[in-house]
């Protein structure tokens, strides 16, 4: 598989090697290629950019000197409980860190989500030096605000849902962007950002044998200063993901097939950044508040971005008109239904 590799990034390899194999390719879209090696010194893994174009598909160019940044400066952050990959060796247009094997069978437990969820809180409130550095990925994070930062994109996906992909009524969508307007209008800019990951998701969490959780993949990470619960929603979301039918349900079950998420897990991240960050509100309004946002943006990113039936497509539209918009009782109604790691 060499012969699949940029031609620099065989000599590069061979310096740290002459006898290097390529175990496999993990991902291969150009102009980024990622692949397993092996070396002298163990496994690892590799990231590079196969075409030195900047122009050519430009977004996954600055992404990938940007996830490279990351790297470089993550080794200097202090952390006790978030984990990632060590950096073993770093080049202008590749890096290489640590690969850490993950044991699928391992059963996703209470000691795993509060192991990621600890960590992943600490990542978000760490003292990541993201104004000391320059970085043309990192220049670009900035520059393009209005296209990552959680409100714009969330108002940019209610629009997108309304007038362009029609899955949206009229009353609802009036109902969502008044929401977005008193919610803006509520919740106050942070001085200081949050540090976001902005890809979590099961294949961005490993679990090794020793059962300490690692994260992997920043290419998406970025700052945030009002909506800082976008890592921990994704990250707690149930397993099964909805709640029974209504035929299937008992009789106290009025959810619905409404989605579910741990909610001791949410709580736990919530006292864990008001411990680290004290100049966030911890009053319980803008915990629900904030829980609110992040779960419209979630519902919208379901019934837009993804392909579902329309009985889905139905369920995510009453989840957001009579929970997440809903009155308080309905709310908390559901929020007290959420189910437990373990149950």
């Amino acid at each position: 598989m060499k012969d699949r590799l940029p031609g620099y990034l065989r000599k590069k390899l061979y310096l740290l090697d002459p006898d290097f194999e390529v175990l496999k390719i993990v991902k291969n879209r150009y102009p980024r290629i990622a692949f397993q090696i092996r070396i002298k010194d163990g496994v690892f893994l590799v990231k590079a950019l196969q075409g030195r174009i900047p122009w050519i598909r430009a977004s996954r160019h600055f992404r990938f000197h940007k996830e490279r940044f990351i790297y470089k400066q993550l080794g200097g952050v202090e952390f006790h409980f978030f984990r990632h990959p060590s950096l073993y060796h770093v080049g202008n247009s590749y890096f290489i860190t640590e690969f850490i094997p993950s044991d699928t069978g391992i059963k996703k437990d209470l000691a795993y989500y509060e192991s990621a969820i600890i960590g992943i809180a600490e990542f978000n409130t760490s003292d990541f030096p993201y104004e000391r550095h320059g970085c043309i990925g990192w220049v670009w994070e900035k520059l393009n605000r209005l296209k990552f930062a959680k409100s714009a994109k969330t108002l940019r996906t209610l629009c997108t849902g309304f007038f362009v992909k029609r899955k949206l009524p009229g009353r609802v969508f009036l109902k969502s962007l008044a929401f977005w307007k008193q919610s803006m209008a509520k919740t106050r800019r942070l001085k200081s950002p949050i540090i976001v990951h902005r890809d979590i998701f099961h294949g961005n969490i490993l679990r090794p044998p020793n059962k300490k959780v690692v994260f992997i993949d920043f290419e998406k990470m970025g700052l945030e200063k009002r909506w800082f619960f976008i890592d921990a929603l994704r990250l707690t979301q149930a397993e099964p993901l909805f709640f029974k039918e209504a035929s299937d349900a008992d009789e106290n079950n009025e959810t619905y097939g409404f989605p579910r998420f741990y909610a001791t897990v949410l709580v736990k991240y919530w006292k864990f950044i008001l411990e680290r960050r004290p100049d966030i509100d911890g009053g319980d309004d803008h915990f629900r508040r904030q829980l609110r946002f992040s779960l419209l943006d979630w519902t919208l990113h379901k019934l837009v971005k993804e392909k579902h039936g329309r009985e889905v497509n139905a369920m995510l539209v009453t989840f957001i008109d009579s929970v997440i918009l809903g009155r308080h009782e309905e709310f908390e109604q559901w929020f007290r239904n959420l189910p437990h790691p373990d149950a």
